[in-house]
């Protein structure tokens, strides 16, 4: 018998139940709660869950996002957050290091511990609660954006369906881009329409300023719009409605 064996045995304790105490006291992983937002990445954390007051710690750690060399999501975190944090086999800092694309060789690496803890945010999503939310559901795809922590109706949806049709829509306008090409747009306020040189607004009030000079010439049989009109509503074209809208080309 080993002097291990020995130990165990004088402990009352099996291999066994040895084995699984030192396995349920390494932190492989835990859900924890965000106390601080220590510095830009790093988070200090305690467990959500403990089984007595002893276990109790609080510890840094690093928070990583969903990332790659062309697209990343970063999340701004909050004293309160959920994360799930987990410890690598082997850890070093300078493994989150662009530069660092294959297997960093680090003797001294440490890993299964407490100080070596990396922080994913997440949790079960609650209505009400996450108000910045992606939600996909059987090929359709909504984005919904709370831009006023103040006032929960306030926010922008952007949803892309199946069949093609995309709908913006936040509490005063709606606009639906169809599979067939048209466009609707409803709102409870007004339409503005403008560029840097005019506006819809302007270019219509100018049609009608043109429109009450009218002038006709000819008998009643032979009645036709005078030579000063023509010309009037050819500038108005030119001057007013052209500074503003173009014909469409087919590509």
């Amino acid at each position: 018998m080993t002097a291990q064996e020995d130990l165990l045995s004088s402990l009352s304790v099996t291999e066994a139940d040895a084995m699984r105490r030192i396995i349920s006291r390494t932190p492989f992983t835990y859900f924890g709660v965000i106390t601080k937002v220590v510095a830009d990445g790093i988070v200090r954390v305690i467990p959500s869950v403990i089984g007595s007051e002893d276990e109790f710690f609080e510890v840094d750690c690093v928070l990583v996002s969903m990332a790659s060399q062309s697209f990343a999501i970063k999340v701004i975190p909050q004293v309160g957050d959920k994360v799930r944090v987990y410890s690598p086999m082997n850890y070093s800092n300078k493994m989150f290091l662009k530069d660092n694309d294959g297997a960093l060789l680090a003797g001294n690496s440490h890993g299964y511990s407490l100080f070596t803890g990396i922080a994913v945010l997440e949790n079960q999503v609650q209505e009400g609660i996450h108000k910045n939310t992606i939600v996909l559901d059987e090929g359709n795809v909504s984005l919904n954006l709370a831009y006023d922590s103040e006032n929960e109706t306030n926010n922008l949806q952007l949803t892309v369906g199946t069949d093609g049709k995309v709908m913006v829509k936040n509490p005063s306008v709606t606009m639906v881009i169809g599979s067939d090409g048209n466009i609707s747009v409803s709102t409870s306020g007004k339409f503005v329409l403008k560029n840097e040189q005019t506006d819809l607004l302007t270019v219509l009030t100018e049609l009608k300023n043109v429109l009450a000079k009218l002038k006709t010439v000819g008998s009643p049989s032979t009645q036709s719009v005078s030579p000063d009109t023509v010309t009037a509503l050819g500038n108005w074209l030119t001057n007013q409605a052209e500074q503003l809208l173009e014909a469409g080309s087919e590509e």
